[in-house]
């Protein structure tokens, strides 16, 4: 992957995936709809043979659902995002996102 956001986000999955191990908890990664899961999804899914590096860019999403007016597609692309991303943060254990001292 490519650029410092993308990155960042992905090492704090890593970190993210790595207390739930220690915590012995269950996350699923984020879903492909997301920012955060397409990346994740690129790097674990593609083939190493023919891996590029790559910043997020709607070529990483899953299709929108129907046909949608090109003026209107990075809308329906965020909403889709945020609405998965909150469904799958709502999901993550409580002990997971509790700040232990």
């Amino acid at each position: 992957m490519e650029g410092y956001v993308e990155s960042s986000a992905c090492g704090i999955l890593a970190g993210m995936f790595l207390s739930a191990m220690i915590l012995g908890v269950c996350v699923s990664p984020p879903p492909a709809e997301t920012a955060t899961g397409s990346l994740l999804r690129h790097v674990t899914a593609s083939q190493l043979r023919h891996f590029q590096p790559s910043n997020v860019n709607y070529g990483l999403f899953p299709p929108l659902a129907g046909r949608v007016q090109k003026r209107s597609r990075n809308e329906a692309y965020a909403e889709r995002a945020r609405a998965a991303f909150s469904e799958w943060l709502h999901s993550l254990p409580e002990r997971l996102l509790t700040r232990r001292s």
